[in-house]
């Protein structure tokens, strides 16, 4: 025992023995004068092993409380002791039973053990005997520290201040917070890490203030399209980034006048769950009971047709300013569309596409019910996504041509919404990637990356960053933690 009041509770037990044999809660009695402070008893047993295991003190018999008889080595034994068999101890409760199993779970000789048991259970009852059963303190503590002498290891079994009480937590504690510190450092700097999106630029999927878990494993390995990283800008100032890698080493790139990302001259198709992150809400109308809704025109064959222009970089977002992002430059109209029609009868959703001059290229239509039919909610869909056509859950794959959406209903509809998928936009001042003509070549171990919110974000169509080196990847984005409504894996 390493503790000032530890050694001076010590010298009371031997100094009572030195006057004859006495029973564990005699010396526990002896001992509670030099205590620092009452309430935690529990603990005091670790000085009584600690005596028997240095062979200062040895056990000499049983007393009638069932405890054992401690003596000084050489002790002559009184006949009371010696003679005869061991006496009866009380019964005892079963909750003090299970505590003093559980005091003494950490000691592994048997002797020991059996023992401490004995001596914990004549201990509490000598505690409730006096009204003190709360003295006895924490199990927990007691466990721990009969167990750190049990193994011959350092320890303060009762602080007296301050220090006393750091160097028995630094003991106890000590060691496993120093692994866990050590596991997480090493696991922070080879293995994961959490990132704070700063900007607007991996909308909607990934907002500002979003906090990532980015896995570093394998960050040197030429990653899947589409998946989220983040990077070192490269410039110098530490800056990290979050984009989507769509260019791999070796493929040639462009971006069409469409918004479409082209990859060895094809268009590149995304997987369906990242469809459905970089999908955006553009517009939601509820139709009155007359059929009539703001911003829709009704032609002579009944066709409700929304007549409000449809943006490719729709919505806009706030910047980490708090001020609306406005776009200046011409904007791109909508080709790639979602629209989904909630209807009540008999009614049509089409969705028509329209070249330069307003002409109708091609037109995709469904409809549910038909004249006098009884109302049955319905939901009609149909969508152009990366030259896949999906009308009413039936897919057409390759249907590429050029043109602009346009939405029309007809009928018993309630609800009409439609949404936009990811426009690529060929800013004046970006450099890589934005001439169908000119593909630009992914360099070998580089990687070309797109922000989601095309209209605002920095990425490799820009001077100064290009496509990026695959070292300077620092990891893969896998799982979002923060804020708490969105936490999940984003995509």
């Amino acid at each position: 025992m390493t503790g000032l009041a530890d050694a001076r509770m010590q010298g009371r037990m031997l100094a009572r023995l030195a006057t004859g044999p006495a029973s564990a809660e005699d010396l526990l009695a002896a001992a509670r004068d030099a205590a620092p402070a009452p309430g935690r008893e529990g603990a005091w047993h670790a000085l009584v092993l600690d005596l028997v295991r240095t062979g200062r003190v040895e056990a000499v018999g049983r007393a009638r409380s069932g405890s054992a008889v401690y003596g000084l080595p050489g002790t002559v034994v009184p006949p009371s002791v010696a003679d005869g068999p061991a006496p009866i101890p009380p019964p005892a409760s079963p909750a003090a039973s299970r505590l003093a199993l559980a005091v003494a779970s950490r000691v592994r000789d048997p002797e020991d053990h059996g023992r401490v048991v004995a001596d914990v259970l004549a201990h509490l009852a000598a505690l409730e005997a006096t009204g003190r059963a709360r003295a006895f303190g924490p199990v927990p503590l007691a466990r721990d520290v009969l167990g750190r002498v049990d193994r011959g290891r350092a320890t303060v079994a009762c602080p007296e201040n301050g220090w006393e009480r750091a160097v028995r937590f630094a003991r106890h504690e000590g060691a496993s917070i120093l692994t866990t510190i050590v596991v997480l450092g090493l696991a922070y700097l080879f293995v994961a890490e959490f990132r704070v999106v700063p900007s607007n630029s991996m909308r909607p999927g990934i907002a500002p203030g979003d906090r990532l878990l980015v896995w570093k494993l394998g960050r040197r390995q030429v990653p899947d399209r589409w998946s989220m990283l983040v990077f070192d800008d490269g410039s110098g100032s530490g800056e990290k980034l979050v984009k989507r890698v769509v260019g791999l080493p070796g493929e040639a790139l462009a971006i069409d006048d469409q918004g479409d990302l082209l990859v060895d001259g094809r268009l590149a198709v995304k997987p369906p769950e990242v469809a459905a992150a970089v999908r955006e809400p553009l517009v939601r109308t509820t139709f009155d009971a007359a059929g009539k809704a703001d911003g829709w025109a009704v032609d002579d064959a009944g066709w409700k047709r929304y007549a409000r222009p449809l943006h490719g970089d729709d919505p806009v977002y706030r910047n980490e300013h708090g001020a609306l992002e406005l776009r200046r430059d011409a904007r791109p109209a909508i080709h790639d569309v979602y629209a989904t029609a909630e209807v009540t009868g008999a009614a049509r959703l089409r969705v028509t596409f329209l070249d330069a001059k307003r002409r109708v290229v091609r037109t995709f239509e469904t409809g549910a019910g038909g004249p006098g039919e009884p109302a049955a909610p319905t939901t009609l869909s149909v969508s152009l996504v990366d030259g896949v056509a999906r009308v009413g859950g039936v897919e057409t794959r390759d249907v590429v041509f050029r043109g602009t959406a346009s939405v029309a209903v007809q009928g018993a509809v309630r609800l009409v919404a439609i949404d936009r998928d990811v426009h690529y936009t060929q800013p004046p001042d970006a450099q890589y990637a934005i001439d169908p003509g000119a593909p630009f070549r992914v360099p070998a171990d580089h990687l070309f990356f797109l922000g989601d919110h095309s209209s605002d974000s920095r990425d490799s169509r820009y001077q100064g960053r290009g496509p990026v080196p695959i070292e300077r990847v620092l990891g893969r984005v896998v799982f979002r933690v923060w804020p708490l409504g969105r936490v999940g894996v984003p995509r």
